[in-house]
């Protein structure tokens, strides 16, 4: 009965894609009970599939290494960064996984930072191009300020009415 737990526990974490615990159980009961053949047929089978995931993962690992090197908006780059960090995670120990990780890892940052950069200087251009604006308007209200007032002209000329010549009054 204690065989048949344990494969049962083995089994349902096995289905729930959690085939590092499942084999550490399956070690564990195959040390209890060396002579149960379906507890080997079983390690065999985890074994088997976390060389599989692990080949599917580093698969996975080149590829996300590829589009890092193609990616140039910051929000693309940090969802490549965060699958990164999830698919590497589960490999803590294996240093060529965590080789790929720390290669996508690198390139990756390297982008968001030469990213912020670009940001940082197109900020600064904006901000010079504002303070500049500032200034010459300043400087404009100023000059406003201290025209010199000029007097309106009429439309209508006034015209010297001229004397009388001689006799003529009146």
């Amino acid at each position: 009965e204690a065989v048949e737990q344990c494969l049962s526990e083995i089994k349902t974490l096995q289905a729930a894609g959690d085939f590092r615990r499942a084999l550490v159980k399956a070690d564990n009961g195959h040390a209890s009970y060396p002579d149960e053949a379906r507890l080997r047929e079983l390690r065999a089978t985890l074994w088997a599939c976390l060389l599989e995931a692990r080949a599917r993962d580093v698969a996975a690992l080149g590829s996300l290494l590829i589009q890092a090197k193609a990616a140039v908006r910051t929000p693309e780059l940090k969802a490549l960064l965060g699958r990164t960090n999830s698919t590497a995670g589960s490999y803590a120990g294996d240093s060529d996984i965590q080789a790929i990780a720390s290669k996508i890892t690198v390139a990756i940052n390297a982008k968001l930072l030469l990213n912020a950069a670009k940001r940082r200087r197109l900020l600064i251009r904006y901000a010079a191009i504002f303070i500049l604006a500032i200034g010459v308007g300043f400087v404009a209200f100023r000059i406003w300020l201290n025209r010199v007032p000029t007097i309106p002209t009429p439309c209508v000329q006034i015209h010297k009415l001229g004397r009388p010549s001689g006799g003529e009054r009146g």
